[in-house]
């Protein structure tokens, strides 16, 4: 006789995030500075128990005309999720500072 086995269902898993933000934006997550940059930055968490939830607290700062503008969130997290996470008051103080500069330029 002859028996299959199932497959265990893993216990813990990561998750996996995306952060679209300005290229020239700092990204802190849990008050550490992350090493990345560009306008997407992809991060995996550590193995996440199934069934809890976990947070994550991201800042992101841009310097626009001298003055810093900062933008936090509190993302939740659970194991084997994707998420997606956009700092738009940043983008539009980029977009801000972009056209300002090509007002600027034009002169």
């Amino acid at each position: 006789m002859e028996f299959e086995v199932a497959a265990a269902k893993p216990s813990a898993e990561p998750a996996r995030l995306t952060v679209e933000l300005p290229e020239d934006a700092k990204l802190y997550v849990d008050g550490n500075l992350t090493k990345g940059n560009g306008a997407s930055r992809n991060f995996h968490t550590p193995e996440l128990a199934k069934g809890s939830s976990y947070f994550y607290e991201l800042k992101a700062e841009i310097v626009v005309n001298g003055e810093t503008v900062v933008e936090e969130k509190r993302l939740v997290v659970r194991a084997g999720d994707t998420l997606s996470e956009s700092f738009s008051k940043l983008f539009a103080a980029a977009k801000a500072k972009k056209d300002a500069d090509l007002v600027t330029a034009s002169k």
